[in-house]
Parts: structure tokens; C-alpha cells; sequence
């Protein structure tokens, strides 16, 4: 045994503690770090002495310990947890994005109940029913119903820009959120590099692991992964080393996209093509996804489609609302056009679909031109009542035939089909009346409070599938920073235990070196 083996047993346990106390402090100083993974110091005892072999036979019982050493710092983690979290992210990711849109939705109708408010679509449903009530009464209040007609109609167009600028913003997002989601497969790309580099010189690179995870945790909220390390280690890489990622875009059961791959090879970036979907690296056939969930990216497609959705029924509801006054209307006679006048007009966009609607614009200028009596169906002929009820009965039977209705209001018009030729009865107003009838009308103020109705239950149900997300994925990180997040309690513990044997090795190694320096310099000096 050598003079020196207590001073190398006390080197090492000094050198190992110091290393421990350098583990702890760089633990502290990242203790807020986002994205840190706490360290740890392996210890593990050197071989003793004498070491084993054919030549080297024991000189007594047992061996001598020759102190400790570091066998690697290794970061505390738990791949399971990271697993669950990233695929509780994707879910959370997609739910948000739609909640956050029906919420939006739900605010430009506004239709909460309100003391203050007078702007909703109902107010203004019921302002126009009213207006009619009061004409049907005999009040002179023609110019007050047109301006009731016309904050209808601005609110049914508010509603429609509303929706479509929704849906721009969408889509202006979904660009903005394609091109992160391309940035991080770059940045996890050039990770793997720098990683395959590190472990190829036997190195341990920790940091890189974690900025590699951190970037795999804002991924899989945007878009759903699966992540996998690469099964072949790197040449000369230490015992441990951890390796690439590979990371696969998951389109539902077990068909996967691969995004990044664990070689050299370039990661295969997504790229939005018209409609809000997504194709990835040189193909052209845009992906399906077809689980739950999906990530933001989903979120937005699936939120884009039911702001569209909204956008048509509108539409549908405002064509409707017109039509049916429209075809009440035209059974009203009018000084200068007789029967067949509008009340609202329909416009058309250039490819021939439903634009929006208007208050017609000879009555905006003229208010004293609304008309409100019906035509005199009793002062029809006898000679003529036949034709007129097959007339009648070709456009009751069909309403949305267009020209069974004009034809019906051609005979209308022939005041020769008329005893005396009085088309209509002096002071009648039952076209007020029957229009005012509409607010019971299932076809409009029904399907208006379906589809509030709808988006309630919509906004309800994904606020709480949000919500149930939200904590299934904090409870995930909360166990997840349990393992992997510093505690400085914990730290202090350590710190104090490494520094009292650090103390203790560097006191050791002191009186080593007095009995040492017992030999060496006062040995053999005695009657000197």
C-alpha cells in the first residue's frame, strides 16, 4: 500500500463533494429557470485495495475502501409524466381555441341579459314587430317603422361583416401559428445536432435536453405528437446519454407523420393551403386529423368551420326574415307600383349568392308610400274566383315558387278582376297586422332562439371540456415539477450534507499530511 493512499482517498472525496456542491448550486440558480430539469450527483464508491486478481493476493481480511467517485450527473425526470402531459396539451390546445371563439360569438350577439342594452338582434326584431302593431292601430308612424326596418337589416349586415372578420383573423392566426409550429421542428432539428455532437464526444448534455423538452411542451399544444429517442446511441457516448428525438405528427389511431427524425435529415415543415388545412413537407395531399383534440392547429380549422357555419345561417335567417315580409308585402297595394312592392330588398353578390338585405329605397324616400291594406279578396268577381283560387293554391302549395307568385300577383294587379274595379278596402290594414304576426314566426324567431339557443349549449359544453382539461394537464405538471422542479429546501439539505463532508475529507487530508510530514521530516532525527 502506498505512504500516500489515505491523501488519494481524501483528494477524491474532496473533488466528489465539490462537484456535488457545484451540482447543487447550478440547481439554485436555475430554480425559476422555465423548462429546468433539477440535476443530480451519482456517487459510487471506488474499487478497494488490494484489487482482485491472479497476482494480487489479499494481505488481510477484507480490502481497504480507496473513497468515492462521480459516475455521471444525471437530470431527474420522468418520461411517463412527459407523455401524459403531451397528450393531455393537445386536447387543452384544440379546446381553448374553440371555447375562446364561441365565447367571441357569443359576444357579438350580445344577447345576454341586459337592463342597458338595446343593440341585439332581438331588440331590434321586437322594435319592428312593434312598429307594425302601431301602424296596424291606425298611428301615422311610417317613417319610425322604415328606421326600425333599417336597424334590422344594419344588424343582420354588423353580424355578417362580424363573422367574416372573425374568420379572417382566424386564418391571419393560423398562418402566425403554422409558422411557429415550423420554427420549433427547426430548432429541434439544430438540437439534435448539437446533441448527436455533445454524446458523440462523450459528453452528458443536459441543458440541451431540456431545452429540447421545453420546445417538445409548446409543440404538442399546437399540434398532436409523438415523441420517441433514438434507439442507436452515438459512438463514444457516456453510459448517460439520452439521444435525439424523434417526433411524428399523430393523424388519429396509429398512423403517425414523421416532423423531425432523429438523423441528419431536414425536418418536414407544414405548410397552410387554402380552406385552413395542412399539408407537410413536399406533399400535396393535405393531412386529416381524426382524433380528439388536435392541438391549436385543429382548433383553429374546426373553429374557422363553425364561425362559417354561423356566418351561412345568418345569412339563411336574413333571407328568410326578407322574404317573409316581402311576400306579405306584395299582397299590399301601392299607389305607384300596385301589388308586388318590396319591402326589404335582397342584393346579391357577383357570383349570384345572397349578400344582404336593405330596406327598399322608393320607401326610405317616400315613407308616406308604406302600404298597409290587403287586397279585396271578397271584391273579386264571381266569374274570376275560380282562377284565382287555382292561382292561390299554386303559390300556397309552393311558396318559393317564383313564378306561381307572379303570376298570382299579375291577376291581382287586372283591376278588371275586381267588383267596381276597388282592389282594395278603404282604410284596411291587415298587411300590418299579418306582418306584425310574424314575431311567432318559427321560421324566423325561431330559428333565431335555436340558434342562440345552440351556441349556449355549444359555449357551455367546450368552456367545460376547457376547463376539465386545463386541470387534468395543471395536476400532470404539478406532479411533473414534483419530480423534475427544484425544491431549495431540498437544495439547502443537500448543500449543508456535501459541504460537512467536503469539510470532513479536507480535515482528513490535513492530518494525513501532519502524519506524513511526522515521517518524513522528524523519522529518524532522535540523538541527532
Amino acid at each position: 500500500m502506498s505512504t500516500f493512499f489515505g491523501m488519494e482517498t481524501m483528494r477524491r472525496a474532496v473533488n466528489t463533494n465539490q462537484t456535488a456542491i457545484q451540482t447543487v448550486g447550478n440547481n439554485v440558480a436555475n430554480a425559476k429557470t422555465p423548462g429546468y430539469t433539477r440535476q443530480r450527483v451519482n456517487l459510487q464508491a471506488t474499487g478497494g485495495y488490494p484489487a482482485t486478481g491472479v497476482w494480487t493476493q489479499p494481505a488481510m481480511n477484507g480490502r481497504i475502501g480507496s473513497g468515492v467517485q462521480v459516475t455521471g450527473i444525471e437530470r431527474i425526470r420522468d418520461q411517463l409524466l412527459d407523455r401524459q402531459y403531451r397528450a393531455e396539451a393537445h386536447v387543452e390546445g384544440a379546446a381553448f381555441i374553440q371555447y375562446k371563439i364561441l365565447e367571441r360569438m357569443e359576444g357579438l350577439y350580445n344577447e345576454a341579459p341586459s337592463d342597458t342594452t338595446t343593440s341585439r338582434l332581438s331588440d331590434q326584431f321586437d322594435s319592428f314587430w312593434n312598429g307594425w302593431k302601431e301602424l296596424a292601430s291606425g298611428k301615422e308612424s311610417q317613417a319610425v317603422l322604415l328606421e326600425q326596418g333599417k336597424a334590422v337589416t344594419d344588424a343582420f349586415t354588423h353580424l355578417q361583416r362580424s363573422f367574416q372578420t372573425e374568420m379572417n383573423m382566424l386564418e391571419t392566426e393560423a398562418e402566425l401559428t403554422t409558422a411557429k409550429v415550423n420554427q420549433i421542428l427547426e430548432q429541434l432539428h439544430e438540437t439534435n445536432k448539437d446533441i448527436r455532437a455533445a454524446e458523440s464526444s462523450g459528453q452528458v448534455p443536459n441543458e440541451l435536453y431540456d431545452a429540447q423538452d421545453k420546445l417538445l411542451d409548446q409543440l404538442s399544444s399546437l399540434v398532436p405528437i409523438q415523441v420517441s429517442r433514438s434507439p442507436n446511441p452515438q459512438e463514444h457516448a457516456a453510459a448517460g446519454a439520452e439521444g435525439p428525438y424523434k417526433v411524428e405528427l399523430k393523424l388519429g389511431g396509429s398512423e403517425t407523420i414523421t416532423l423531425v427524425d432523429a438523423t441528419e435529415e431536414a425536418p418536414q415543415l407544414l405548410t397552410l393551403q387554402e380552406g385552413m388545412q395542412w399539408t407537410v413537407g413536399d406533399s400535396n395531399q393535405p393531412f386529416t386529423y381524426n382524433g380528439a383534440g388536435g392541438g391549436e392547429l385543429v382548433g383553429l380549422q374546426k373553429a374557422h368551420e363553425r364561425v362559417g357555419q354561423e356566418l351561412e345561417e345568418i345569412k339563411a335567417l336574413a333571407q328568410t326574415f326578407a322574404k317573409e315580409v316581402n311576400q306579405i308585402y306584395a299582397f299590399a297595394y301601392s299607389e305607384q307600383g300596385g301589388f308586388g312592392q318590396e319591402f326589404f330588398t335582397i342584393h346579391l353578390d357577383d357570383a349570384g349568392a345572397f349578400s344582404h338585405i336593405s330596406v327598399n329605397s322608393e320607401l326610405s324616400n317616400n315613407p308616406k308610400a308604406l302600404a298597409t291594406a290587403r287586397f279585396n279578396e271578397e271584391g273579386i268577381k264571381p266569374e274570376y274566383k275560380d282562377e284565382f283560387a287555382e292561382k292561390w293554391a299554386a303559390w300556397e302549395n309552393d311558396k318559393d315558387n317564383e313564378e306561381a307568385f307572379r303570376d298570382l300577383l299579375a291577376f291581382l294587379n287586372e283591376a278588371d278582376h275586381f267588383v267596381g274595379g276597388k282592389m282594395i278596402v278603404e282604410g284596411d290594414v291587415d298587411v300590418a297586422k299579418e306582418i306584425s304576426r310574424l314575431e311567432d314566426s318559427a321560421a324566423i324567431m325561431g330559428k333565431y332562439r335555436d340558434m342562440m339557443g345552440k351556441l349556449g349549449v355549444e359555449t357551455k359544453s367546450q368552456r367545460d371540456q376547457t376547463e376539465a382539461s386545463n386541470a387534468r394537464l395543471a395536476n400532470t405538471e404539478s406532479n411533473r415539477m414534483s419530480i423534475s422542479g427544484v425544491s431549495l429546501d431540498e437544495e439547502m439539505t443537500l448543500l449543508i450534507q456535501f459541504q460537512h463532508a467536503y469539510n470532513a475529507a479536507a480535515r482528513t487530508m490535513t492530518a494525513m499530511d501532519e502524519m506524513l510530514d511526522q515521517i518524513i521530516n522528524r523519522l529518524g532525527v532522535v540523538g541527532r
